[in-house]
């Protein structure tokens, strides 16, 4: 194991733990499981002006939009891993008149996502194969337009968005100086201390 320091990982962990209660105080993810699932059914609503499932473990859609009840599936897998959506007893069996009329795909590298797919739920209820995976989709003009620039920082420097993840990044700059003045073991609660300084900013 690699010996990375307390402080090290301390700086990175409260950024992590400052971007995630964000995230969840604003709604786009929802629960304190998988916030990668969270962020994809809230991605499919936003591109498609729809409305998130008012309970979280819908078992018949995760997002309703345009008449359409859709099941939301991420696929965020690491480098190498070739395998993509694993077709479940539920799939093949759900029921268009009760259940998900649609699904969503929403692909994501290094957890950026870059690409979002919708399809008909017979497009999976009879796929041919075991798993699903983007070249499946990709014939079909399935393929729903989003301009995935927003999440490349670099490439998009004075938008408004831009703008604010800079913001939030130099806040994270200053939270890794304070850790550091710090040295050594935190004392109870500073953690709390710095995160509630961040929030107060309200970035």
């Amino acid at each position: 194991m690699d010996r990375i320091s307390f402080d090290s990982a301390a700086h990175w962990w409260l950024q992590y733990i400052a971007s995630r209660q964000a995230l969840h105080s604003s709604g786009i993810i929802r629960s304190f499981v998988d916030p990668v699932v969270d962020f994809a059914e809230w991605l499919v609503a936003w591109a498609l002006d729809g409305q998130l499932a008012t309970v979280r473990n819908n078992r018949a859609h995760d997002v309703l939009a345009r008449g359409m009840r859709i099941q939301v599936k991420k696929l965020a897998k690491g480098p190498g891993n070739r395998n993509g959506y694993r077709i479940k007893d539920r799939d093949r069996n759900n029921n268009p008149s009760e259940d998900a009329t649609h699904y969503a795909f929403v692909f994501f590298t290094d957890f950026v996502p870059e690409s979002m797919f919708l399809v008909p739920e017979e497009f999976v209820r009879n796929f041919p194969r075991t798993q699903i995976k983007r070249n499946d989709l990709k014939p079909g003009n399935f393929e729903v337009r989003v301009d995935w620039q927003q999440f490349h920082v670099e490439e998009k420097r004075g938008s408004k968005g831009s703008d604010k993840m800079e913001l939030f990044l130099t806040k994270a700059r200053e939270l890794g100086d304070k850790l550091q003045a710090r040295r050594g073991l935190l004392p109870r609660g500073t953690a709390a201390e710095i995160l509630r300084e961040i929030r107060e900013d309200r970035l």
